[in-house]
């Protein structure tokens, strides 16, 4: 989820990533992710997405396309290695 943009406008609270939204880079747990519906969709999604063996360029360009009309709330997530 590290790769991963969140949506939801947590950019705003210093989120960097899907993952910020459940753990802090401290290691503990932020309750962000489970009260907030896209926070939580965009980690149902890439779970089902990864375990359905699709490769991190596909997920990542799936859930930015679902999320485009929010894409001013998205955190500022690098496009990972490999993917255009």
């Amino acid at each position: 989820m590290e790769q991963v943009p969140c949506y939801c406008g947590c950019k705003f609270e210093g989120h960097k990533h899907t993952r910020h939204c459940f753990w802090r880079d401290d290691e503990t747990f932020d309750k962000h992710g489970i009260t907030c519906s896209v926070c939580f969709d965009i980690a149902r999604k890439t779970r089902q997405m990864h375990e359905q063996g699709m490769d991190i360029c596909t997920i990542r360009k799936e859930i930015d396309m679902f999320y485009e009309p929010n894409k001013h709330l998205g955190t500022d997530t690098p496009m990972p290695q490999g993917c255009e």
